[in-house]
């Protein structure tokens, strides 16, 4: 579930809501039928400053239940980016990223087989920085995009399907 607010140059809000219900039943080994629910909501905001200086501040709340003890987790996630855009037709972006910033990131796993359960956590990337540099190449020599390039006429000589008086 999504909601989006759009106004250009000025501002992107994105909110959103994933929800993912497991359910592994079985015949034989009923005790280990198991159910667990994992979310993710967060808010996704981009805010221009000026037409080539924006904030981009997106926010997650990841939540995990029916786990194992220890593997029941609410996790926020807060990332900072801002972004500099430069060159002709804005074609340069330098920009400047603060990855989670609560330092609170962490991987939780659940694999499910036919005779086990198995949770478990594994060391991730927590608080980092990065500047970066991207250049688009859309528009690369000057010429737009699906523009062909036409035979040069035939000086002097009448191009076929051309009306009378047009060479």
């Amino acid at each position: 579930l999504a909601f989006t607010y759009h106004r250009e140059q000025k501002l992107d809000l994105n909110l959103y809501l994933q929800a993912n219900y497991f359910n592994a039943q079985y015949t034989v080994q009923q005790q280990m039928q198991n159910r667990y629910l994992d979310s993710r909501h967060g808010l996704d905001a981009t805010y221009w400053l000026r037409p080539n200086l924006l904030v981009n501040n997106d926010f997650e709340w990841i939540a995990t239940t029916g786990r194992s003890d220890g593997f029941n987790r609410q996790i926020p996630l807060w990332h900072l980016h801002v972004s500099y855009l430069f060159l002709k037709n804005q074609r340069g972006t330098l920009k400047f990223s603060a990855i989670d910033l609560l330092n609170q990131s962490q991987s939780i796993n659940r694999n499910v087989g036919e005779n086990f359960i198995f949770d478990s956590q594994t060391e991730v990337l927590q608080r980092y920085f990065m500047l970066s540099f991207s250049l688009s190449l859309s528009r690369w020599g000057g010429k737009k995009p699906g523009a062909t390039t036409a035979a040069p006429k035939a000086q002097g000589k009448k191009q076929p399907g051309a009306k009378p008086g047009e060479e």
